[in-house]
């Protein structure tokens, strides 16, 4: 995804948070303590609706991968998603901030 840092996170089938990395806990200034086993959704309702809602239901229902570019709800920032399924039916999300802050 380019030379940025990427943000990630993976989620469990129930889209509960089962890993993610620095960059992703320092821009959302969460500790992994806070978000660890959490539903995505209930820490993040604003994503509802959203194309990265849209692109999580796709990935979890066939496994069909997503790439695209759309303002983040969370961050208010475009940036350029990866959605891809994991082996155990869960599904890693991948991220890059497009705009630069202002």
């Amino acid at each position: 995804m380019g030379g940025e840092k990427v943000i990630r996170f993976d989620l469990d089938q129930d889209w509960r948070f089962r890993s993610a990395n620095d960059h992703m806990l320092e821009v959302f200034e969460r500790d992994w303590a806070e978000i660890a086993g959490h539903s995505f959704l209930g820490l993040y309702p604003q994503v509802c609706d959203s194309p990265l809602h849209k692109a999580l239901l796709i990935v979890s229902s066939d496994g069909t991968p997503q790439d695209f570019e759309a303002i983040s709800p969370v961050l208010r920032r475009r940036v350029h998603y990866r959605v891809s399924p994991i082996e155990d039916g869960g599904v890693s999300v991948q991220f890059r901030i497009l705009d630069p802050e202002s």
